[in-house]
């Protein structure tokens, strides 16, 4: 069934990590902006939560963001992290979940890892 009711009132920018060669000829890896999209954070509970509090991880949480297949399917764990727009969080992506609905929503399990300097 169709979840027509979702609030996505998060504004989340996903940034993906690039390599950049200074003058110097020297590689450095920096974070650039890749997508900016609206999504519904979704608290862990349950055995979710538990299995995250025992291994002592930081703040979990899921966001569900509209599924897109042209650029859905290249997140991945090691290149890309989330940074929520309105709190300046920082938020590294721990899985990924396509969910069975017709294909609408994709669900991000993210760990909190710090916050912008601004």
């Amino acid at each position: 069934m169709k979840d027509l009711q979702v609030k996505r009132k998060h504004k989340l920018m996903i940034q993906k990590k690039t390599v950049v060669t200074d003058e110097w000829e020297n590689q450095n890896e920096e974070w650039s902006d890749w997508k900016t999209v609206t999504a519904q954070r979704k608290e862990l509970f349950s055995s979710d939560y538990y299995a995250a509090s025992q291994s002592s991880e930081k703040k979990t949480v899921e966001w569900k963001i509209k599924y897109v297949a042209s650029w859905a399917e290249e997140i991945n764990t090691n290149k890309y992290r989330i940074i929520n727009i309105r709190t300046d969080e920082i938020w590294d992506i721990k899985d990924t979940d396509y969910l069975n609905d017709d294909g609408q929503w994709l669900l991000i399990e993210a760990e909190k890892s710090g916050e912008l300097d601004v």
